[in-house]
This record gives structure tokens, C-alpha cells and sequence, in this order.
């Protein structure tokens, strides 16, 4: 949820933002509710803070403490115009807040969005006033009127902040133009706007996967793709070879195909599932978590094609396994491949009895007995085949010893063991075979949609078309 107000700000610690007097846009708190402009202006399959995904996933690298007086600190100032006319708080509550000054005009020429958002008709466009001292009135992003005034003044309305001249020395304006992003990451954010004011001791050669996740976010959220052009490539190269779900977002707004499907199929072949189907990844508590439940990785249709393909896998490999079962379980002396008992039928049904037992022995150790059926397989396809090769090397075929000594009347026999009637090896080679050819969950659809990313993010080579 963003927030706008008007208020006064210095370089000594700001006063709180004034309240805008406004019935029908203002909460208690005295803060205009703007969320509702990035719902209608750019809709999206999710709709909640990330502030819920950082310290669920595992690997994060994200803060281990949470300050539980930041919100109460004055934002830091970070001026990136001195002439800039908007003041930008950007995070608040689990994120200790940064007060951005910058220039709006180029923040509108960067982001199509913040045009829309500052020069448009919304409540957290440039406050402004007619001439005959009136307060300024328009549409907040909800749709619904909103007065924007000074905030020492009630009968004196505030026009641009810029009708009493420049601010003193070392001060902030009284009424400077003040927007609140309390859901947007402080860090990311100083990123782009050192982007867009060329100040690029703020923007890093190198950034970790959840520093350019948050980027990301902000890059859709604002349509500012286009601005990391000289950067995303080595951005992105740096998280092709790591292992961790946020990559499917990153590689979804730059346009990385290449990460994206890397990242689909180890969720494909990595992800175990709950008892509802739902694909599940370790939490930093040791828990699992659905994954759709995280904002950012309800991408269209993705998840549902990387549990259909682990589905579809999973379902071969546990076929096999009955298979084998059924296959000892009724062969009735015809399984049996040793040719020195191809003449002797209870040698045949003695080396079948010991496998079966044997086969169905390793399964339960390894719970996979009874055989589970697809829909209701938990584990993950990689944990599925480590079990499928622990069955097998447990699987032990008969030995000829003590049958050749009955049959012969205890003449002591060769001690041929049944090697070539044992499944074992064509089980786990097997397994094995179906997760290496396991397909990619990556569709027409989201090829497509990178495609046009990566033309804007830079990604896009020429070697590509080609």
C-alpha cells in the first residue's frame, strides 16, 4: 500500500506529515490510501505486501532481526536533485524508511506510471491551487475527491510549493511535495532512482538474489525495464547457476528464458507437494509453505505446469515399480533368467519368492510400500528416485547354494547367485532415465512474454532472432 501526503520536511528531523483534509480518501491516521492506483492502473495476479515473502524462503540473505522502534526514526535523506521539487518516504514498518529527494519531471520521463501518478488526476499528483486562494480538489486513485492544503495554513492553499520562494538553507520546504511508498524496499528503490539521476555510486556492479528480486519488483511495478539495460545482463549472470525460487520473478521482468526455465524445472523436480497438490518449499523455520502462496511467484500458469510435469513423472516411475511387483508376483517360474535352473521348476520359483520378498522388504523400508498412487505421492520427484535407488541396491536375488544342496541330496552345489534375475538395476535405471528426460514446464506463452521483456531490460540478443 503507498500513502501520500503533504508535509513538512527539513534536514534537521521532519515533523510528521500534515493531515490532508479530505472526507472521502482520508483513513484515521490522515494518510491518502493509493493502492487502489496500482490495482486499476496496472493489474496483477497478486495483491500483497512483499514484505510476506522475504523472510519465509529459505536462502534469503534477508535481515535476521526485525528494529522494533524503526518505525518511530526519522527517514534518512538521500538527495539525488538538489533542486528536486519531490520528496519520496520510501518503506516503513518492518523496514526502516528513506526519505528520497528527487526530481518529478524525470521521474516521469523514466516511469510511465509515476507520469500517471504524479501528473495525472490522482491524489498524489503535484498539489495546486486556483488563483482566488481556493484549496486545490481532484480524484485520488480510488476515484474519490480529495483537498490538498498547507499544512500551517488552512485558509492559505498550498500551489506547487513554490509560491514563497526556495527554501532556506539547510531546511526542507514546510510544504514540499511528500509521497509515501511504505511497501516498496528502501534499498532497491535508492537503486533505480541513482539510475534515473545518474548517480551511479548507487547502483551496484554486483547485487545478491534477493536485493535484485526487490529490483525487479519495483521494475514491474513502475514499468522501469528499460532503465537497467547496462546492468542486467551482469546482474543476471551472476544468478543463472544459483538455486532459489525468487529467480522465477527476476527472470519473469528482465526477460532471462534461461533462468526462468532453470528455475521451473529444479521446482519441478525439487519440490515435494502437500496432500492438496500444492507445491511446497522450505521455510527459514524448517517448515514447508505452499509456493503459491508467496506474491510474486503466482506467475500465469507456471506453477500448474511444473506440478503437472512432476505429476506426469511421478506416475512413470511409480508404474515401473508396480510393474516389477505384478511381474514377480505372478510370473509362476517364467521371470527367472539363470540357465542352470531352466530345467528345474522349484529353482525357478525359489529364486521369483526371493525377490518378490525381497523387492517388497526394500520398498516398505524406504515408504514405498504399499505402493502409493500418483495423486497421493508427496515426496519429491529427486527424493522419489533417491528411494527408488535405495529399494534397489537393497533387493537381494537368490542364492543357488542351499537349493542345489536339497536337490542334489547335500552334494554341496556351484553357489550360483540369480545376478541376471534381479530388477534392481533396471529400476534405478529407470528412475533415473524419466528424471533426466524429465520436460520443461516452460510454455509458448511465457516464452513470449521474456521475449518482450528481455527487448526492454537489454537481455534480447541479436544471435537470438537469428
Amino acid at each position: 500500500m503507498a500513502t501520500t501526503t503533504t508535509s513538512a520536511a527539513t534536514t534537521t528531523p521532519a515533523p510528521p506529515p500534515p493531515t490532508l483534509r479530505s472526507k472521502s480518501n482520508i483513513s484515521t491516521n490522515g494518510t491518502v490510501q493509493i493502492k487502489s492506483f496500482r490495482q486499476t492502473q496496472r493489474p496483477r495476479p497478486h495483491s500483497k505486501s512483499t514484505s510476506a515473502v522475504l523472510p519465509s524462503l529459505a536462502l534469503t540473505g534477508g535481515k535476521g532481526g526485525l528494529d522494533e522502534d524503526a518505525e518511530d526514526d526519522e527517514p534518512e535523506v538521500i538527495n539525488f536533485d538538489s533542486d528536486g521539487d519531490l520528496h519520496l518516504i520510501v518503506g516503513g514498518g518492518k523496514v526502516s524508511p528513506q526519505r528520497f529527494v528527487v526530481c518529478s519531471r524525470t521521474l516521469a520521463r523514466a516511469s510511465p506510471v509515476f507520469k500517471t501518478m504524479l501528473f495525472g488526476a490522482f491524489s498524489e499528483s503535484r498539489p495546486c491551487c486556483s488563483r482566488n486562494g481556493s484549496s486545490s480538489s481532484g480524484s485520488s486513485a480510488s476515484g474519490r475527491s480529495f483537498m490538498t492544503t498547507r499544512s500551517g495554513d488552512n485558509s492559505s492553499p498550498l500551489c506547487g510549493g513554490f509560491d514563497e520562494g526556495p527554501a532556506p538553507a539547510g531546511s526542507i520546504d514546510d510544504d514540499a511535495w511528500t509521497i509515501e511508498l511504505p511497501d516498496d524496499d528502501p534499498k532497491a528503490f535508492r537503486t533505480l532512482m541513482g539510475i534515473i539521476h545518474s548517480s551511479f555510486n548507487y547502483v551496484p556492479d554486483t547485487v545478491e538474489v534477493v536485493e535484485l528480486f526487490q529490483i525487479a519488483i519495483l521494475t514491474d511495478k513502475y514499468d522501469m525495464a528499460h532503465l537497467l539495460r547496462p546492468w542486467s545482463e551482469q546482474w543476471c549472470a551472476r544468478q543463472r547457476t544459483r538455486r532459489h525460487p525468487y529467480r522465477l520473478w527476476i527472470a519473469w521482468v528482465l526477460g532471462d528464458d534461461l533462468m526462468f526455465e532453470s528455475e521451473a524445472k529444479r521446482l519441478a523436480l525439487g519440490c515435494p507437494v502437500n496432500k492438496c497438490g500444492q507445491l511446497l518449499v522450505r521455510c527459514t523455520n524448517g517448515n514447508f509453505q505452499p509456493l503459491e502462496s508467496f506474491d510474486y511467484l503466482r506467475l500465469p500458469d507456471i506453477l500448474e505446469s511444473i506440478a503437472a510435469v512432476r505429476f506426469e513423472a511421478a506416475e512413470k516411475i511409480l508404474q515401473k515399480l508396480s510393474a516389477v511387483h505384478r511381474n514377480l508376483a505372478t510370473a509362476n517360474g517364467r521371470h527367472c533368467k539363470e540357465p542352470s535352473a531352466a530345467a528345474r521348476q522349484e529353482c525357478r520359483l525359489d529364486c521369483e519368492n526371493a525377490l518378490l520378498g525381497s523387492t517388497i522388504k526394500a520398498l516398505d523400508a524406504n515408504g514405498l510400500w504399499p505402493l502409493p498412487q500418483a495423486p497421493a505421492l508427496t515426496y519429491s520427484l529427486d527424493t522419489l528416485v533417491q528411494k527408488v535407488a535405495a529399494t534397489a541396491h537393497m533387493i537381494r536375488p537368490l542364492s543357488s547354494r542351499d537349493n542345489n544342496s536339497r536337490s542334489s541330496g547335500g552334494g554341496g552345489g556351484s553357489g550360483i547367485r540369480h545376478v541376471e534375475c534381479n530388477p534392481a538395476v533396471e529400476l534405478e535405471d529407470y528412475a533415473r532415465k524419466v528424471l533426466a528426460s524429465t520436460p520443461s514446464p516452460v510454455q509458448h506463452m511465457h516464452l513470449a512474454h521474456m521475449e518482450n521483456q528481455a527487448k526492454k531490460s537489454g537481455l534480447w540478443f541479436e544471435e537470438k532472432e537469428q
